[in-house]
This record gives structure tokens, C-alpha cells and sequence, in this order.
């Protein structure tokens, strides 16, 4: 087996003819060995620490040591080399104890023949190798185990105790590992409404034999703060326990960031809701003193004519006439208020008509010249609320700019693009500072219903510098 080989060997022995005797057996089996003698445990230790060898034989009764201390010293110094023991008859017992110091295997000198030395250094040799590439896979286990960047918790899937964490479990969570290792999972578990539904969820995955799970965690750390960790469960064999391999990640930052935005996002509601209400509550006013400031007058004094005309024979047919007018002013003005609150031409003749009549509207009564420019819009392209809503947009703005800018001239542009309409407002007025303006009540609106269609709305607007607004909608 070894004929094509050649083997370093040291033989550790003070007896002469023990030694001539295995040497004689080593080169019959390994014809190109080397083969050294050490005849004291001193001696040996400054070979080893100085050539190489690929095996070494020991004897137990050397004059400058007891056999436990050659064993020990002789297996430290060797590290991979494989140690085999020599013994008398009388030191057996003491043979089977060194394999526990870590020989590969012991001979009994008086029993030793080719066949047995033969088996005993292949035997040796492959243990080692073995031993060594397990030593090397379980160094290696243990370096990916320590130095992975999430934290690792090993504990047993019946008890819930802790077997093992790596360096990350022990450095986000603070706790030493022979404080984890003392450690039953459950006295991580923070102390919140969840604790409950963890410890059920454990319970529930102690039963779900090779299963795996990927669920949250609010754990404790030792100085009290608490953690969000996603961990991701695997049922492992562990020292011959059934235990579950957590690997987890902190989303304690995302968790937080995430509950923040919800947050925000029920304020912003909350203010959308809040703007809805106060635009309707603001329309009601405007309604209610529409029809009592102008409609009501105008019918209670052709009421007054018709109780004129029935009291006066003479005056009737003046009095009716004159009742006659106010009726017919008073239906006018409901209609053009009807109109102002919904209106028909959008389902009837689309939104680039039905702004067209707006602004004829608003320039018949008011002194401003407007201008509105609609480019490659396609009628059928945007919802019918995004069509109200760009309708009410403009109606807002004009109502401010009447009211509010003091202008004489307007621009209004509608423009779609592949994806998106956009709307532009533009008015020569006297401006404002929007920093400053927070009760802007018309405004507020336009921004609200700008976010109700996903719009995108931008402002530039100073004081005595006019009033811009852009606001682009996705298709």
C-alpha cells in the first residue's frame, strides 16, 4: 500500500531492540520510509519542534516522563501529525486512556506483527484526516455562524432553552453568552400586548415538526429597549437536540419608519377629510346666502306685487308685469346658480367646452380678460372625476383671482401628454406670500382635490408678483 510512498516517521523509543524491532516492520511495509529515534520525551518535543513527520510511534515508559505527561505534551506538539501509542501488557489500561488524550490508537508491544502495525497506521492516518477535515468544516461552521451579519439563536425546540448565539446576537442584544446560554427564550420576549401571540407562536412551532417559519419579534434587549426582528425559523438536529435555527434581521428602523408614514398618512387624511367637509360646509354658507341675500328678495318682492295686484284693480296688470320680471330674474339666477354647483355641460359636451363656458361666464360680469388654450387634448382620456375635479380647480381659481388678486388678465392652459394632463393658471395679480398664508381656504381645496387624482401641484407666487400654478395628473 505504501510501496510507492515515502513516510516521515519518528519513533519515540528508549528500548533498542523495541525500536529495531518496528523499524524492521516499517520498512517491510513502507520500503522508502524515513524513520528517526528519540530515546527521551525532551528530545522528542525538539524534534517536533524543528522537522516534519507523518507519523509518530510512542512509548509510554520513557526515563524523563510519565506516560500521562508524554501523551499530553507529545499530542499538543503534534497537532495534525497522528500519535500512536506503544504499551506493554502492563500498561494497557493506561493505552485506552491516552486515545481519550487524543492518540489515534494504541499497540501492545509483544503483540505487535506486520498485519497489525499495518492496520494501525492506515487506521491512524485516515482518523486524522478525518478528525482534521472535521475540525476544519466545524472551524469554518463556526467562523460563518460568528461572523454573519445577522443575529443567530439556537434553542431547543421542546424547552424553548438557548444553545447558542452568535457574535451579532451578543452584540445587539448586550447580553453575554454565558448570560444566553443561562437564558430560556420566553424571558426575551418584550413585555407588550404581543407577548401572548409570541409565546403561542413558539408553542405552535415546537409542534410543527421540520417545518420552517419566517415571522416577527419584539424582543428585549438588557438595557431595556425593544427590537423588531424578523427572524427566519429552521428546524435543526443540535447535539441530539431538536432545535430551531433563527436567523434574524433588525427592522426595528424600517418597523418605526413604516408606523410613521401610516401615521402620517392618517393625518393627511384626517386634514383631506377635515378640507371636504369645510369646502362643503363654505358652499352650504355660499348657497344659503345666495338664495336669501338675492332669490328670496327677488321672490318676496314679486309676492308683494301679486298682493299689490289682487288689493288694486286699477294697477293690476303693472303690478303683475312687474311680478312677472322678478319670476323670470329669480329663475335665472337659480339656474346660474345650479350651474355653478354642477354642472351639466361635462357629461353633456366634455370638459374643454364646459371650461369654455366658465370663462365666458365669469368675463361677462367681471372686468378681467381671460385666455384659455387647450393643446392635444383628448376628450375621452381622463376619468370623469379627474374631469370635475380639473372643472372645480379652475372654478376655485378663478373665484380667487376675482376676489382676492385684484387682476386684469388671465391665462388658463390645458395640455396632455402621453401619460399625464396638466393644468396651468396664471394671473397678473398682486400675489401673495405663501409661506405666510395659512387660512387660505380656496387654496387648500385645490390642493386637496390635486391629491384626491394623484396630482402633482407646484405654486410661485409673491407679493405684487402675480400667481402661478402648475398642476400635473397622471393618465
Amino acid at each position: 500500500m505504501f510501496s510507492n510512498s515515502s513516510l516521515n516517521i519518528l519513533v519515540i523509543e528508549d528500548n533498542t531492540g523495541d525500536f529495531i524491532l518496528v523499524k524492521t516492520y516499517l520498512l517491510e511495509l513502507i520500503p522508502g520510509a524515513i524513520i528517526s529515534q528519540n530515546n527521551f520525551l525532551a528530545e522528542a518535543e525538539l524534534s517536533l519542534k524543528t522537522l516534519q513527520f507523518d507519523l509518530i510511534f510512542l512509548d509510554l515508559t520513557l526515563p524523563d516522563s510519565e506516560s500521562s505527561n508524554s501523551v499530553v505534551n507529545i499530542i499538543e506538539l503534534a497537532a495534525d501529525i497522528p500519535v500512536i501509542v506503544l504499551t506493554g501488557l502492563d500498561d494497557k489500561q493506561v493505552g485506552i486512556e491516552s486515545l481519550k488524550l487524543g492518540a489515534m490508537d494504541y499497540l501492545v508491544k509483544y503483540e505487535v506483527t506486520q498485519a497489525t502495525l499495518l492496520k494501525s497506521i492506515v487506521y491512524s492516518i485516515e482518523r486524522k484526516k478525518s478528525n482534521k477535515n472535521q475540525r476544519l468544516s466545524e472551524e469554518k461552521y463556526r467562523y460563518l455562524f460568528n461572523k454573519n451579519p445577522e443575529s443567530i439563536f439556537i434553542w431547543d425546540a421542546t424547552s424553548q432553552n438557548i444553545l447558542d448565539v452568535n457574535e451579532m446576537a451578543i452584540n445587539r442584544y448586550g447580553y453575554s453568552r454565558g448570560e444566553f446560554l443561562k437564558m430560556n427564550l420566553q424571558y426575551l420576549l418584550s413585555e407588550s400586548k404581543g407577548t401572548l401571540t409570541q409565546t403561542a407562536r413558539l408553542n405552535e412551532l415546537s409542534k410543527a415538526e421540520n417545518s420552517t417559519n419566517d415571522s416577527t419579534w419584539l424582543l428585549r434587549k438588557k438595557d431595556g429597549d425593544i427590537l423588531y426582528t424578523r427572524f427566519s425559523l429552521h428546524f435543526i438536529d443540535y447535539d441530539n437536540h431538536q432545535a430551531i435555527l433563527a436567523m434574524g434581521s433588525d427592522i426595528t428602523e424600517k418597523f418605526l419608519l413604516e408606523k410613521q408614514l401610516a401615521n402620517e398618512q392618517q393625518i393627511k387624511q384626517q386634514e383631506i377629510t377635515a378640507a371636504v367637509i369645510t369646502a362643503q360646509e363654505n358652499e352650504r354658507t355660499e348657497l344659503a346666502n345666495e338664495l336669501h341675500d338675492n332669490i328670496n328678495q327677488l321672490l318676496t318682492t314679486s309676492r308683494l306685487y301679486i298682493e299689490g295686484a289682487i288689493a288694486d284693480e286699477s294697477l293690476r296688470e303693472l303690478f303683475l308685469a312687474d311680478s312677472k320680471t322678478y319670476i323670470v330674474t329669480a329663475i335665472a339666477e337659480i339656474r346660474k346658480l345650479s350651474k355653478s354647483l354642477l354642472p351639466p355641460s361635462l357629461g353633456e359636451i366634455g370638459l374643454q367646452d364646459a371650461l369654455n363656458d366658465l370663462v365666458e361666464s365669469v368675463q361677462k360680469i367681471n372686468k378681467i380678460k381671460i385666455v384659455f388654450e387647450c393643446a392635444n387634448y383628448v376628450e375621452d382620456m381622463p376619468s370623469e372625476k379627474l374631469k370635475l375635479s380639473i372643472y372645480r380647480i379652475v372654478q376655485e381659481s378663478l373665484n380667487n383671482t376675482i376676489k382676492h388678486a385684484a387682476s386684469t388678465n388671465v391665462y388658463i392652459n390645458l395640455t396632455q401628454t402621453k401619460d399625464s394632463i396638466i393644468l396651468t393658471f396664471k394671473d397678473d395679480g398682486i400675489g401673495f406670500n405663501i409661506n405666510q398664508k395659512k387660512d387660505g381656504v380656496g387654496l387648500h381645496n385645490i390642493a386637496v382635490r390635486a391629491q384626491l387624482n394623484n396630482g402633482k401641484l407646484q405654486l410661485n407666487t409673491l407679493a405684487g408678483e402675480g400667481y402661478n400654478m402648475v398642476i400635473t395628473f397622471p393618465i
